[in-house]
């Protein structure tokens, strides 16, 4: 039997990030899957199911309400190890890519409990911090 590519990852070394878990060719078109890693597996607790739906829904929102990304979000949703999140975009991408939809993100101001959420486990908290943003989630 063929061995899941995904499976084949060694996920006591995964960290906090951003990766490409797959990419796919759908009707002649790329479709890149994003790993949105928020925890360590096997060595972090898992994220709790409504903290983890709440960020679905915040970030299925502002993804879907982009101009400039609307028409390439195909999902954004949960991991079933409850470590992240995947998403999935139309398009050959790279997690370098995402940085342009993730600064618009943090331009917006989220409803301070979600900011609360996000800001304790989001994998672009300290990129926020880095690059100084006038609007954080954590203001």
């Amino acid at each position: 039997m063929e061995k899941i590519p995904s499976f084949t990852i060694n996920h006591d070394m995964l960290l906090r990030g951003i990766y490409v878990s797959r990419k796919d060719m759908v009707g002649g078109e790329t479709v890149t899957t994003f790993d949105i890693r928020m925890k360590e597996p096997n060595r972090e607790p898992a994220l709790h199911v409504g903290p983890l739906h709440t960020i679905e829904h915040l970030a299925a929102t502002y993804l879907r309400n982009d101009a400039a990304w609307r028409d390439r979000i195909i999902y954004w949703g949960p991991m079933g190890c409850l470590t992240g999140n995947y998403l999935l975009m139309r398009g050959d991408l790279t997690p370098s890519a995402l940085s342009q939809i993730t600064m618009a993100m943090c331009r917006e101001q989220p409803p301070k409990t979600a900011a609360t959420i996000c800001c304790t486990i989001c994998p672009w908290h300290a990129m926020r911090r880095e690059n100084s943003l006038s609007r954080c989630c954590s203001r």
